[in-house]
């Protein structure tokens, strides 16, 4: 926009909304009629709010035993419960998967679904969900080659706070575990993802993770890692 003269509101408004389309793209053509008090934005254009999270993996390797795979639906509970709680969601149900390879002469899969009650943001809820769902549905003897969970019926904090209120029977004693979800996020934030664990998760890393020889530096995704080169004096 800089190279084109567009510094202010006030420029991109005046601007020839073909020459936006060529420079921005079509939202940006859309933005800059918006601004002339056209409007283009429709409520079909906004996105429709999120009904379900998924996270899931492949493995790094096969798993047959039942706790790796408990120990690979905690920490996919712990990262959708970081997302939902970062977009101010909460979920009243959660699900768990595991299949083996698609490829396999006789693919296999398990899965099982639970209610969570209320709705939630809890990774603690989450965790105890996909580990009672993941006992239940086990199967022994497939080896599997991947496995998740998915949160669904998500809304809104603040319709859980309205349905909340609404609910004459349940009982407010509890506090929840809002502040402590929030001490967790912070210190991960600051000291790195996973700094802070639960235990269910097992060790930082296990032999099932998904394999990362072939990762890209993070340089090449991380402003704050790119090399530094100095001249010397």
């Amino acid at each position: 926009l800089l190279r084109h003269g567009v510094k202010t509101a006030r420029d991109l408004r005046n601007a020839d909304p073909a020459a936006a389309k060529k420079i921005l793209g079509v939202t940006g053509q859309r933005t800059v009629l918006e601004l002339k008090g056209i409007q283009c934005v429709t409520d079909d254009l906004v996105p429709a709010p999120r009904k379900t999270m998924v996270s899931g993996r492949s493995f790094g390797r096969k798993v047959t035993d039942a706790k790796d795979l408990m120990e690979a639906v905690s920490t996919h509970a712990v990262s959708a419960g970081e997302r939902l709680r970062k977009e101010g969601l909460m979920a009243r149900g959660l699900s768990v998967f595991a299949e083996t390879a698609h490829f396999v002469d006789k693919p296999f899969g398990i899965g099982a679904s639970i209610d969570l009650g209320f709705p939630t943001d809890s990774t603690l809820d989450f965790v105890k969900a996909a580990k009672t769902a993941m006992a239940a549905c086990f199967r022994e003897g497939p080896k599997y080659a991947r496995a998740g969970i998915m949160l669904h019926e998500l809304i809104s904090v603040g319709e859980a706070a309205a349905a909340k209120r609404a609910d004459l029977f349940r009982d407010d004693s509890d506090p929840g575990d809002s502040d402590l979800m929030a001490a967790m996020d912070a210190i991960n934030r600051k000291y790195g993802s996973g700094t802070l664990r639960v235990l269910s998760q097992g060790p930082p890393n296990p032999t099932w993770a998904m394999a990362r020889k072939r990762l890209s530096p993070l340089s090449t995704t991380d402003w704050d890692l790119i090399p530094e080169v100095r001249a010397g004096t």
